[in-house]
């Protein structure tokens, strides 16, 4: 059951979505600018505004000779209650104490706006005493780099190799479509003391609140997740929202389309703040500002900086301890058992309650401090991603109302530990890498194969009638330069990345090009596979795999077929957040090669396959049926 071209609309399925949007927007604050009118919130607001900018680019921040939450620490009980005419003046007092703020000394600053008729022994001798490197150009051969920056500072070129320089020469111009301010920055005119940034000095930043690597990733390793915090001292707790909601407003690259406004959040959420004395709830406020970013990269996990990927127990502690051995899914807009631990359950069964509470307003409770992109995937979510069906007591059985073949009735559950529950959101892996199916058809399993097995595989399909790539798995490893060899004929441009200015906050270029295909004189083994190729994919298909879909969907006999990917796609970074939590975000921003949106919406497929609640009931996998019927019509 599938359409080529054809856009099914999702409100014919979400029939749940109505009435979970209802209850979230009833449920958000409301008058948010009548916050500014509470003298104590405005102060606060204007604080973490000026504070958070001098953060990351005063000169005694970025060379670590001061420290920045010592600093906002300090100013908070002297800012909080003062009358709001003198809270410029202390701020200005302030500011000027930190010393030199470096905002006038251009440093080495180069600026060339074209590249026609240049001199190309003097750029040598420039990249010769250049004291930084960023990465911009990406030219895929095996592997070369050639460092570009271009933003409304700089440009250069950083490579040892003259052969790559030659490539520079097909550039026309450097115009300043490239350069993107995500962020509103006109409230720096209202500071007279901030008003003359023009970009921060080039300076040694392994001390600062944020550095970049070598490729112009940002690193926030040096903040301090302040392990030991007081979660009822006010001062870390505003300290964790405004080092969140400013670091957000600088260096998170979908600023710009998020649904709220980023400042009205800040107020909502200074008040938020203020109301709880315990670390639930300020995990929850935090949280609560971090879904407004709809990012599903968003995770919050124990290890500050440290690279740990153990889930908070929030939630545990907020929806409760235990849960339901059941893995659901969304089908035709409503919640669906897919698979189960428990005999009175049946793949099909429609969940309506749990303990006698809508599971509507279970879904709309919980989608407050979770990381959707959108509401049309809102319930695959939080059925993918999060433990749903829980209760705080394990002394009792869950009562779970579901319907099933138009009746409605009503199972008792033994629950286990949520953290055991855990593992029924995810499906389980396949069984091989790498398979013939009937009919002569290839089907490879990405999350299985290995780093060096794509000549193996494509050598072992030559003689196949069609290929079908599953990728509603995450690929074990990055193929989409290896694999693009066999199908993609040419140099294909597949997306293009916004990355982080390094001199000004809040400023990002999109001059970064990713291309794949049609080095198969690099890859000598490599051979042009004329067959017709499936890509499977749906919302489970995230970051890298999306990312691999942009690459191969180019070959001209590959068809992308099944739902929409679920949008999170960019280089996931890590904010240490006071108590000890470490937020994962995409830091770089992925655009289709026209320059268009991924991020929230996802890719869309060549032909729609939408799962239903019979097929689930029947135990059948309809996108692959529907692959397998397209290669063998």
């Amino acid at each position: 059951m599938y359409r080529k071209k054809l856009f099914i609309p999702v409100c014919i399925f979400l029939l749940l979505g109505a009435a979970v949007i209802i209850f979230l927007r009833l449920n958000q604050p409301s008058q948010t600018y009548s916050l500014m009118d509470d003298p104590e919130i405005a102060n606060l607001y204007k604080l973490s505004k000026v504070w958070g900018f001098a953060k990351y680019t005063h000169l005694s921040f970025i060379t670590g000779e001061k420290c920045w939450d010592e600093e906002l620490l300090n100013l908070i009980p002297l800012i909080r209650f003062v009358d709001s005419e003198d809270v410029n003046d202390i701020l200005h007092n302030w500011f000027v104490g930190l010393g030199d703020d470096g905002f006038n000394n251009s440093g080495s600053v180069i600026l060339l706006t074209t590249l026609e008729n240049i001199d190309w022994n003097t750029l040598y001798e420039i990249v010769g005493r250049a004291e930084w490197i960023t990465f911009s150009g990406y030219i895929h051969g095996p592997v070369r780099y050639v460092g570009l920056l271009v933003d409304r500072y700089r440009l250069a070129a950083t490579d040892e190799n003259d052969e790559y320089f030659g490539w520079l020469h097909s550039l026309k111009a450097v115009d300043y479509s490239h350069i993107i301010t995500l962020t509103d920055m006109d409230w720096l005119e209202d500071i007279d003391f901030l008003s003359h940034f023009n970009g921060t000095s080039i300076v040694d930043r392994s001390m600062a609140p944020v550095f970049f690597d070598v490729v112009g990733r940002s690193d926030f390793s040096n903040q301090d997740p302040h392990w030991l915090m007081d979660f009822e001292d006010e001062r870390y707790r505003l300290l964790g929202l405004f080092r969140l909601w400013n670091t957000m407003k600088y260096f998170f690259p979908y600023i710009d389309i998020i649904d709220g406004d980023w400042n009205n959040l800040l107020l909502t959420h200074i008040s938020m703040m203020l109301e709880g004395d315990d670390r639930l709830s300020y995990e929850l406020t935090l949280m609560s500002l971090a879904s407004a970013l709809n990012d599903a990269h968003i995770h919050f996990l124990v290890g500050g900086d440290n690279p740990q990927f153990t889930s908070l127990d929030t939630f545990d502690h907020k929806f409760g301890r235990y849960a339901a051995p059941v893995r659901i899914t969304e089908a035709e807009g409503q919640l669906v058992v897919h698979v189960m631990e428990h005999e009175g359950l049946i793949p099909g069964d429609v969940v309506l309650s749990v303990n006698g509470v809508d599971i509507n307003k279970l879904v709309a409770d919980k989608l407050r401090y979770v990381f959707f992109p959108n509401d049309e995937k809102a319930l695959f979510y939080i059925a993918h991603y999060h433990t749903l069906l829980r209760q705080h007591s394990s002394d009792t059985p869950m009562k779970l109302g579901i319907l099933r073949d138009g009746f409605e009735m009503e199972i008792e559950i033994e629950t286990i530990a949520a953290s055991l529950a855990r593992q029924f959101r995810f499906m389980p892996r396949p069984n091989t890498a790498y398979v013939r199916l009937e009919n002569n058809i290839g089907l490879i399993n990405p999350s299985m194969i290995r780093e060096d097995s794509i000549r193996h595989i494509m050598q072992y399909f030559y003689d196949t009638c069609g290929l079908i790539i599953d990728l509603r798995q995450r690929p074990s490893f990055s193929f989409h330069h290896s694999l693009a060899e066999y199908l993609v004929e040419e140099t294909t441009h597949f997306t293009t990345w916004i990355m982080p200015s390094q001199f000004a906050p809040g400023v990002f270029t999109n001059f970064t090009k990713d291309y794949s295909g049609g080095f198969r004189g690099v890859c000598e083994y490599a051979y042009f596979y004329q067959n017709n190729v499936v890509i499977l994919m749906s919302e489970r298909s995230e970051s890298l795999t999306e990312f691999t879909v942009m690459s191969l969907r180019n070959g001209e006999n590959v068809t992308v077929m099944g739902s929409n990917t679920i949008g999170a796609n960019g280089d996931v970074r890590r904010l240490p957040l006071p108590g000890g939590i470490g937020m994962t975000f995409s830091s770089l921003g992925a655009l289709t090669p026209e320059g268009g949106q991924t991020q929230r919406i996802g890719l869309s497929p060549d032909i729609y396959v939408i799962r239903t609640i019979e097929g689930i009931r029947e135990g059948r996998d309809e996108l692959m049926e529907a692959a397998i019927n397209y290669l063998t019509r």
